[in-house]
C-alpha cells in the first residue's frame, strides 16, 4: 500500500483551527508516517470556501456538485471518513460510498451527553429559524446575500435527495428516508443522534459512553473502537509541562472569560445569556485589580456581536486566536455551559471560576467538577470566587481523578490508536 486517498466531508475548512479539523489532522499526520495519503476536503458551508491547496490536499465545495455520488465518481477515494452523527453530510456520503463499496470509517470524539426531547426541540427549532448558519466560518463578501439556516438546510436536503435518487431508492423509499432523518435532529436522547444505516466498517469514538450509546443503537460492537479523543493529544504534552499557578506577581488578575455559545446552539435566548455576560463583566470591572478580557467561539460566535454588546474599546475580544495560546498570558479562567474550554485551562493547570447559572441546562455542564475548579451561583460574589480560585490549591492527584472520570485513554496517543485502526481495514482492502 504506497498511498490511498481519502475523502471527508466536514462542515469546516482544513485551515480553520476547529475542534473536528484538529481531530482529523491528528490522525492523519499519524497516518503519513506510514503510508501517503492524498486528502480531499467536501466542505460543507453556505459560502465557497478559498482554500490554498497543496499537492496532496485538495479542498471542494458541496454545492458545486448535485450529489455525493458525483464527487465519488469524479475522485475515487479508496475511504471515506465522516463523523458518526446522523447529519447531511454523513448521510448523503456513507450512503453513497455503501453504495459504491468504499470503505467508510465514522468517528464521535465529543463528550457524550444525555439531553431531554423537550430542550432538543427547542433548541433544534431555534436553529431552524436562525438567521445566521450555524457553525459558519465563511466570510459574508460585499454584496453578497447570505442563506439563513433555513435556506443552506433545504440546499444540503437537495443534495441528500439527489444522491439516494443515484443509489435507486424510489420516491416513496426519499421521502421517509428524509422525513426520518429530520425527526431524529428533533427526537433524540443525545445531544448527537446516530443511526446504523450510517455506521462503518470501523466507527471511533472517545470512550466507552460513546461505545454503549453505538450498541444502544445497533452498530456492531466489532466495529466500535474506543480512541480517546485525538483532538487532546498537544494538550497532554501541555499538562505534563504544567505547573500549578498560585502567586500572581503582576499587580492585576487577568482573567479571560470564555463564553460558551449557548444560544447560538439553541439552549437559551440571545437576550437570557447577554444579560448574564454583561453582569458578569460590570461585576469584575467594579473591581481595580482584574483586567479582563473575552474568548467567543471560534466559528459559532459573532465577534461584531460581542462588540457592541460589550461596547468598551478597552475589553479586547478575541475570536480566531487559538485559546491555548491566550491563556498562557492570564491568570484565571471564568467560563459557563456546554464550553469545552474549561479543558485548556485545566491542562494549563490554571484557576477556573465556573459560572452556574442556566438551572434549565445543567445537564450541559459535562467539564465542571469541584475538583478541578471553582463554582460560582452567585455572580455579586464573582470577585470572591476568582480571589479564592487563586488561592485554592489544587493537587496532581484531583488532576488523575478528573482525568479517569471525564477522559477516557488520555495519554497523547489518541491519533495513533484511531490512525492503526484505519489503515488494518486498508490492509484489508
Amino acid at each position: 500500500m504506497k498511498e490511498i486517498t481519502i475523502l471527508i466531508p466536514n462542515s469546516r475548512s482544513p485551515n480553520f483551527e476547529g475542534t473536528e479539523t484538529i481531530q482529523i489532522k491528528n490522525i492523519l499526520n499519524e497516518m503519513n508516517k506510514k503510508i501517503k495519503t492524498n486528502i480531499i476536503w467536501v466542505i460543507f458551508q453556505p459560502l465557497k470556501i478559498q482554500v490554498k491547496e497543496t499537492e496532496r490536499e485538495k479542498v471542494i465545495n458541496f454545492n458545486d456538485y448535485r450529489s455525493a455520488i458525483e464527487i465519488l465518481n469524479k475522485f475515487n477515494p479508496n475511504i471515506v471518513i465522516t463523523e458518526t452523527e446522523f447529519f447531511s453530510q454523513s448521510i448523503a456520503f456513507v450512503l453513497a460510498s455503501k453504495f459504491k463499496k468504499i470503505p467508510v470509517v465514522t468517528y464521535c470524539f465529543g463528550t457524550y451527553v444525555e439531553t431531554n426531547i423537550r430542550i432538543n426541540i427547542k433548541s433544534r427549532l431555534r436553529l431552524l429559524f436562525s438567521k445566521k448558519v450555524f457553525g459558519q466560518t465563511t466570510e459574508l463578501e460585499e454584496n453578497v446575500l447570505n442563506d439563513n439556516m433555513m435556506q443552506f438546510n433545504i440546499k444540503k436536503i437537495k443534495f441528500i435527495i439527489k444522491t439516494l435518487e443515484q443509489i435507486k431508492y424510489n420516491k416513496v423509499k426519499i421521502f421517509f428516508s428524509i422525513i426520518s432523518f429530520i425527526l431524529k435532529q428533533f427526537f433524540s436522547t443525545s445531544l448527537l443522534p446516530v443511526e446504523k444505516q450510517i455506521s462503518g466498517k470501523i466507527n471511533l469514538c472517545s470512550n466507552t459512553k460513546w461505545a454503549k450509546y453505538l450498541e444502544k443503537n445497533d452498530f456492531k460492537k466489532s466495529s466500535i473502537v474506543v480512541t480517546g479523543d485525538p483532538h487532546l493529544d498537544q494538550l497532554f504534552i501541555k499538562f505534563k509541562n504544567s505547573k500549578p499557578i498560585h502567586n500572581i506577581k503582576s499587580n492585576k488578575i487577568k482573567i479571560l472569560f470564555c463564553t460558551s455559545p449557548m444560544h447560538e446552539h439553541g439552549y437559551i435566548n440571545k437576550d437570557e445569556e447577554h444579560k448574564i455576560i454583561l453582569k458578569v463583566v460590570d461585576n469584575i470591572l467594579k473591581n481595580s485589580n482584574f483586567d479582563i478580557a473575552i474568548k467567543i467561539h471560534p466559528s459559532t460566535s459573532s465577534k461584531k456581536e460581542y462588540e457592541e454588546l460589550i461596547n468598551n474599546v478597552k475589553i479586547p475580544i478575541y475570536q480566531k486566536e487559538k485559546l491555548i495560546e491566550k491563556l498562557d498570558e492570564f491568570d484565571v479562567m471564568i467560563t459557563y455551559g456546554a464550553s469545552s474550554a474549561i479543558l485548556s485551562a485545566i491542562m494549563l493547570k490554571k484557576p477556573i471560576v465556573f459560572l452556574d447559572v442556566f438551572s434549565h441546562t445543567k445537564n450541559l455542564n459535562v467539564f465542571y467538577d469541584e475538583l478541578v475548579s471553582i463554582k460560582c451561583t452567585n455572580l455579586d460574589e464573582i470577585s470572591q470566587k476568582i480571589l479564592f480560585s487563586i488561592k485554592n490549591e489544587i493537587r496532581e492527584e484531583n488532576y488523575e481523578k478528573y482525568f479517569n472520570l471525564y477522559l477516557e485513554k488520555f495519554d497523547g496517543n489518541s491519533g495513533i490508536r484511531a490512525s492503526d485502526a484505519i489503515i488494518n481495514i486498508l490492509k484489508k482492502i
